[in-house]
């Protein structure tokens, strides 16, 4: 094989490496925090993203740390709720906003 294309190869296969793992990485973490965990979607939210009511009526109030993450989510995004039930967890995108529920 010519060096030149092992040369090639090798700085193909670092560059998956170092984009592609993390990305990797992160859908395996979404997918085992989702196992035990509530799933829903968003049926409408506030404009500050302060205010998230999901499909199932439940009305959830975001950390006003976390609102400019949740201020850009859109209804119909997937979302899910981890068993200890204090954050909110966009799986489009991977985002997680803490929340308490407050109906």
């Amino acid at each position: 094989m010519n060096p030149k294309h092992c040369g090639r190869v090798m700085a193909k296969f670092k560059w998956c490496l170092r984009v592609m793992l993390p990305f990797l990485i992160c859908i395996m973490l979404l997918n085992n925090l989702a196992i035990g965990a509530e799933k829903h979607w968003i049926a409408d939210k506030s404009d500050d993203g302060s205010i998230i009511i999901l499909e199932d009526g439940s009305v959830w109030q975001v950390d006003p740390v976390d609102r400019v993450d949740s201020m850009l989510w859109l209804p119909t995004e997937d979302i899910i709720i981890p068993d200890s039930y204090d954050c909110l967890i966009n799986t489009d995108n991977g985002e997680k906003v803490d929340a308490i529920r407050i109906r």
